[in-house]
C-alpha cells in the first residue's frame, strides 16, 4: 500500500498594502492568493514550463466568495 501524497504548501507573506488598518485582509485579496497559489502547485508538479502551451489558455471564468 502506497503512502497518501502530502498536501501542497506554498507560504505568502501578506503585504502591508493587502490589510486595513485592523490588520484584516482585504476580501477580495483571496481570490488573488487563490491565484498564487494554483501557480505555485501547477510549477511545483513541473506543469508551468514554455513545452506546455495548453496552460496559457488556462482561464478561471467564474468565483465566488461569501464573508
Amino acid at each position: 500500500m502506497s503512502a497518501a501524497p502530502s498536501p501542497f504548501r506554498h507560504t505568502l507573506r501578506v503585504r502591508w498594502s493587502e490589510v486595513d488598518p485592523q490588520g484584516v485582509v482585504f476580501n477580495p485579496n483571496y481570490f488573488v492568493y487563490a491565484d498564487v497559489a494554483g501557480t505555485e502547485f501547477f510549477r511545483s508538479i513541473g506543469m508551468l514550463q514554455s513545452t506546455m502551451p495548453d496552460l496559457q489558455e488556462c482561464y478561471a471564468v467564474d468565483a465566488h466568495a461569501q464573508f
